[in-house]
């Protein structure tokens, strides 16, 4: 008996199907059972390459509830673009499960697909493809499971939303209660939005902004210098820091000067460092009046600079 036992031999995937809209979808949506059988569903096709708006959705299905699915079959590794074509379809065709097969997964498209299914979006599912032959047999597509929806991917995204929700309220009390501690000092921050985890204004100069940011740990003042591009914001960046030791000496202390070469825009800013959201509500008042003060010397150091960038 053990004689008998053959070995798979995986064919490269192009080989077996050449073309991925002439060879592949149709084969699929001739053989659907290879897709639920992977999936645990029970599929009808109604339609292959539908057109949704400039793209083509490979085909179009239904499950035994009447729930619209619709698959995104590749035979090249995942990219950028065919997951925004997957969330293309899932809204053009107004479906709820999304299937994506690619016969590799980035790591990042696979993180994705989990996010979404904890999500509440829909129900996705991302599906490893491999060509294979047993022994010298006819060869034959291997679907494998990556990622699904489960019970466990829903709870967890609703603990992350009920999360979201409370750190949402709990920034909404903490600049709140920094607007009534300011007594009239900073009109502008009476009509900023509170929800946010930061609350900014214009510093005068298009493009730069300084505010306030909070997160759990921590609370800071910043400027934040923007431009058309990296280039023009690093330039106006370098012009403040070549005025780096007057500013610091009417500040009264050192800020943290943030080029921030991976990003477009650049940051100085400064921390009291008392806490954050984190931080007992009754400490609060004594965080507010450090940040207040902050922002005072602040904007006072900055704004001969400022003033001449006009």
């Amino acid at each position: 008996m053990i004689d008998q036992i053959s070995r798979i031999s995986r064919i490269p995937v192009t080989e077996v199907f050449p073309d991925e809209a002439k060879v592949f979808t149709p084969w699929l949506a001739e053989h659907i059972d290879v897709i639920e059988d992977a999936c645990g569903l029970r599929l009808t096709v109604l339609q292959t390459e539908r057109r949704a708006e400039y793209f083509w959705v490979d085909i179009i299905a239904s499950d035994e509830d009447g729930q619209t699915v619709v698959i995104e079959n590749q035979t090249a590794p995942s990219n950028h673009t065919h997951l925004g074509q997957v969330l293309t379809y899932l809204a053009a065709f107004d479906a709820r499960i999304a299937i994506w097969i690619t016969p590799q997964a980035r790591p990042e498209h696979v993180k994705a697909m989990h996010w979404l299914n904890e999500s509440g979006l829909g129900d996705f599912y991302l599906l490893k493809l491999e060509t294979v032959r047993i022994g010298d047999s006819a060869p034959a597509p291997l679907l494998t499971l990556i990622v699904g929806p489960s019970a466990q991917a829903k709870a967890v995204g609703q603990a992350k939303e009920t999360l979201d929700n409370e750190r949402h309220e709990l920034r909404r009390r903490f600049w709140e209660a920094l607007k009534d501690r300011t007594r009239g000092r900073l009109d502008w921050l009476a009509g900023r939005s509170a929800n946010a985890g930061y609350i900014s204004t214009s510093a005068g100069v298009p493009g730069i902004s300084w505010g306030f940011r909070c997160n759990l740990d921590d609370a800071l003042v910043f400027l934040y210098i923007d431009g058309d591009s990296h280039e023009m914001a690093l330039s106006r960046y370098e012009r403040f820091e070549a005025q780096r030791e007057q500013i610091e000496a009417l500040f009264g202390g050192p800020l943290i000067w943030d080029r921030k070469d991976a990003s477009r825009a650049c940051e100085i800013k400064v921390s009291p460092r008392l806490g954050g959201l984190s931080t007992p509500e009754e400490q609060w008042p004594e965080i507010h009046d450090a940040l207040l003060d902050c922002f005072a010397r602040f904007a006072t150091a900055l704004r001969p600079s400022l003033k001449a960038m006009r």
